[in-house]
């Protein structure tokens, strides 16, 4: 082996240029050095040289480096201490180490100092040839090392003189440099020895005066341990915690301590979680560790999976529900006003249900509150109608004790009604009572031409008085809100007025502290806009808006889907807006769907049906230019309720291509604070009698002789206004009457009503006490209307619409009567009669619901009764639908958890009605009726 290798060895000396190196005997000789270089006896045929000798002699070399010649050459040589890697000041300038020192140069050149050096040989003492490294004693350049001026003297401490530009020198590395390259980037001032005297903004002085960053990025100032003191301002709990994250921690983290309402912290992430994802869209804290919702909003519950389901299935009263111990039945706990708990069911009931229409408030045994005008019966208990209570027959010895022994229920029942009955008999013929408003209402039937007589007044006289512009209530309503030039709206409209405010900029809900805040920030805006309404379209925006828009798009998408599977092209999305206003809504469910769902807005055209002139060039305005939307967005100017007028409009427009009308298209409509401004019809009867009158309006400018037997309203010197009323004949206001019996009907077959010989006797009894016996109810004919056009113009469609099933207490007597207000400098008028001069107040009535169901079928039902189509109809409280369908709940949450969508406005409800040909889109609860 040891032949094999010198052979080796000896090709590639052969091989290599004869001026670089050759053997000499038994020692390797370099061409300039001498052959004694290398001791005798320590050269070895492979590795070479091994030791090199050491000059004694005064002009000699002390010492010479063996070396490989850093690696070019595989076996070692002796060079001297000047020419080596040592770069001694001369070739004498060596010596061996004396002490422990390392051998090495005694000496530099100038620019150099001396400094410890790596020189690599190949050792062979353990018999296998092996590059290793020896240290000596050797001279560096004081400019490679430190940056010194070229030639400049240094010692191991650095420069002796730092150059200009570098004054200072950095004590660690000892090299020149600026104030920042040797205390640290963050240094902005240094002293003359190269200590830092000030860092900026996010850098300690460490202890060897340098200057280091924070240990956290975000960090303004830290303490000398590097810990953060104080955050930069710029840095938001944001930008550290995330976009929900309110409050975030001070220690440098920047980690979240406090989320958005809705949302919770992930001590894992340190950012927030939102708690929709994880419990549902009703979760308002949870725990993203576990997962699962902690607490849920009203009207829903915590269901055994930890996430949130409503409590609808217990009654669309139930505010708050939960499952039993065993989490099988969900029975409701809190019901909202104007309804109770049933213990036997553990579901919500009504309240107008259970004890009468007038009864407003109730436990389980009985109404607690009744509207105006009417009281509590306790032998029928039921809230009744009229001023028996008070009636001035009743403050009489006797009588008074009678009634209420027949009131307690004791005394023998019908025995003690007959003896009150007598002595009542007895009473009213010395009271001498004027006749029922039944028996003048009989008198005025006697006239011609369908209208009442004139009886003959107290004077004896007979005429007929000067009646002027006589018409139904709901053709007097219609004008005084709709006439073009003098009607409520138009005037608003035209006068500048904001009947329905705008706002400039939806509302920060997140930045208001809780229910305070939030509803001063609304008064604000009714002071600032000088506005008659703002409606939850309004104030909700966009979040309002999207929710009815998700409730479209899912309906459309599922047409589309059945439309592709049956191999027919995707139809086209066709929205009909009754009522724009100003064109918010529409506005907020374009852009959604633009942003959100690109590809069914290309599919989609929206159209405003809109009666006001003013308003519809508001809308063309705001949503076809302000958003452009043109393309996607028309306003059609006519009555909604005018059949001949979606005729002309769809001529207008022309076919929907492939021959098909618009009438062969599904539609979607949407009406959002449009019932409570459709006119109603007014009826009467006396409780004693089943017939219903129709009232009709008239103007005379001799209302002294119509004073006793009608109401009516000065006009200020132009004339008044008088009600007069006979047998109920018109098909609209018969139609709306037989409505209401089905849903008594209803109402009586769930037992929700009570019935029978007592209130009988009720009712007799009132009459002879000689008690106001009244029964007035306000009928939505003008509704009824708008959806038998709706059934002409569009037959295959899907309905939704938004509004109030109950107002505050109004001056206006009947069931479901309006509400007759002026506004005027940010304040309300309420009016105690709906016989108002034309223009000057808004009317609008609150919306019965399950009667809108009902007419919802009968009229799609008597418009297509060849065809049968598939009817739904169903009607939910306002949170049950945006708990469906709105995309973001929590953009509607104060700081304080307060969520004014869900919690506000429980007296407003949606109605979701659809009339289809081939299947039923509709996706609704079971609570949904089918025809």
């Amino acid at each position: 082996m040891r032949l094999l290798a010198l052979a080796a060895l000896c090709l590639a000396l052969a091989a290599a240029p004869a001026a670089q190196a050759q053997l000499s005997g038994n020692c390797l000789v370099a061409n300039n050095n001498k052959a004694d270089w290398c001791a005798t006896g320590f050269c070895d045929p492979v590795t070479g040289c091994s030791k090199c000798t050491t000059s004694t002699a005064r002009n000699s070399p002390k010492m010479r480096v063996l070396n490989n010649n850093n690696g070019a050459l595989t076996y070692n040589r002796c060079t001297a201490c000047d020419a080596s890697e040592l770069k001694c000041k001369d070739a004498y300038s060596c010596a061996p180490g004396t002490n422990g020192a390392l051998d090495g140069c005694t000496a530099c050149k100038t620019g150099s100092f001396l400094d410890t050096v790596a020189v690599k040989y190949i050792d062979a003492s353990s018999g296998t040839p092996t590059e290793t490294t020896q240290s000596y004693r050797g001279c560096r350049s004081c400019a490679e090392a430190f940056g010194c001026v070229a030639g400049a003297a240094c010692d191991a401490n650095g420069c002796l003189v730092c150059p200009r530009g570098k004054p200072y020198k950095n004590k660690i590395s000892r090299r020149c440099g600026t104030c920042q390259e040797v205390s640290g980037t963050g240094c902005t001032q240094c002293y003359t020895n190269g200590d830092c005297k000030a860092c900026q903004k996010g850098y300690y002085l460490d202890s060897l005066k340098r200057c280091q960053p924070c240990t956290v990025a975000s960090c303004e100032a830290c303490a000398a341990d590097g810990t953060c003191a104080s955050c930069k301002k710029c840095l938001t709990c944001r930008q550290t915690g995330g976009e929900k994250c309110v409050t975030c921690a001070t220690d440098g983290t920047g980690a979240c301590t406090k989320c958005w309402d809705r949302w919770s912290v992930d001590a894992t992430t340190g950012k927030c979680a939102s708690c929709a994802a994880i419990g549902g869209p009703a979760c308002l804290s949870c725990d993203p560790s576990v997962p699962a919702c902690l607490t849920c909003a009203t009207a829903t519950y915590l269901n055994s999976t930890g996430g949130c389901s409503t409590c609808s299935a217990v009654g669309a009263a139930c505010q708050a529900c939960a499952l039993d111990e065993n989490d099988s039945t969900l029975k409701c706990t809190l019901c909202r006003q104007g309804a109770f708990v049933d213990a036997a069911t553990g579901n919500c009931a009504f309240c107008s249900a259970t004890y009468g229409v007038y009864c407003r408030a109730c436990d389980a045994t009985q109404c607690t509150s009744c509207a105006s005008g009417t009281y509590w019966d306790a032998r029928l208990h039921r809230a009744m109608a009229g001023q028996l209570a008070r009636h001035p027959l009743l403050r009489r010895q006797g009588v008074a004790a009678a009634a209420q022994e027949w009131a307690a229920g004791s005394g023998g029942g019908v025995a003690a009604l007959a003896a009150l009955a007598a002595v009542l008999q007895q009473r009213l013929a010395a009271a001498a009572l004027q006749p029922s408003r039944a028996a003048s209402s009989a008198a005025w039937e006697s006239g011609s031409a369908g209208l009442p007589a004139m009886p003959p007044s107290e004077s004896g006289s007979s005429g007929q008085p000067q009646l002027r512009n006589v018409q139904l209530v709901r053709d007097f309503i219609h004008d005084l809100l709709y006439h073009p030039s003098e009607g409520y709206f138009s005037k608003q409209t035209a006068s500048g007025a904001a009947v329905v405010g705008t706002l400039r900029q939806p509302l920060n809900f997140s930045s208001f502290a809780g229910q305070t805040e939030y509803l001063m920030a609304v008064q604000n805006l009714y002071k600032e806009l000088q506005a008659s309404w703002l409606t939850p379209v309004e104030i909700f925006q966009p979040h309002y808006g999207q929710a009815i828009a998700n409730a479209v798009l899912q309906r459309w998408n599922e047409q589309a889907a059945d439309a592709v599977a049956a191999g027919r092209p995707e139809p086209p999305l066709r929205i009909y807006e009754i009522g724009g206003g100003t064109g918010t809504l529409a506005l907020n469910i374009l852009d959604w769907l633009r942003s959100e769902h690109p590809t069914a807005y290309a599919r989609c055209q929206y159209a405003c049906i809109e009666i006001s002139p003013v308003l519809a060039a508001l809308q063309r305005r705001r949503v076809a230019t302000e958003g452009g939307h043109a393309s996607h967005f028309t306003v059609r100017q006519h009555d909604a309720a005018d059949a001949a007028a979606w005729r002309a409009a769809d001529a207008a427009e022309g076919s929907s291509g492939g021959g098909s009308s618009r009438q062969d298209e599904h539609a979607f409509i949407v009406m959002c604070e449009v019932l409570d401004n459709l006119p109603h019809d007014r009826v009467w009867r006396d409780m004693g009698s089943a017939e219903w009158q129709q009232t009709l309006v008239a103007e005379s400018d001799r209302y002294e002789d119509l004073g006793q037997w009608s109401q009516h309203h000065s006009r200020g010197g132009e004339g008044d206004y008088f009600e007069l009323v006979q047998p109920a004949a018109d098909p609209l206001i018969r139609r709306c009457l037989q409505a209401v019996q089905a849903c008594d009907a209803s109402a009586d077959a769930s037992g929700a009503r009570k019935s029978g010989l007592a209130l009988t006797m009720a009712r007799g009894w009132r009459k002879l006490v000689g008690e106001a016996t009244d029964e007035v109810r306000w009928l939505p004919t003008g509704c009824l209307q708008l959806l038998d056009t709706l059934q002409r113009a569009r037959p295959s469609h899907t309905l939704i619409a938004a509004d109030f099933d109950a107002l505050p207490e109004v001056a206006v007597a009947g069931i479901n009567a309006p509400l007759v207000a002026t506004t005027y400098g940010g304040s309300t008028f309420d009016h105690g009669s709906y016989l108002v001069p034309r223009g000057t107040a808004d009317i609008f009535f609150p919306t019965d619901f399950s009667l809108l169901c009902q007419l919802y079928r009968g009229a799609a039902q008597q418009a297509q009764q060849a065809q049968q189509p598939h009817v739904r109809a169903e009607h939910m409280g306002t949170a049950d639908f945006m708990l469906r369908y709105c995309p973001d709940l929590s953009a509607t949450c104060t700081a304080s958890g307060y969520n004014p969508l869900l919690e506000d406005y429980s007296n407003s409800a949606f109605f979701v009605g659809s009339c289809l040909w081939q299947r039923a889109f509709f996706v609704g609860s079971s609570a949904g009726d089918a025809a």
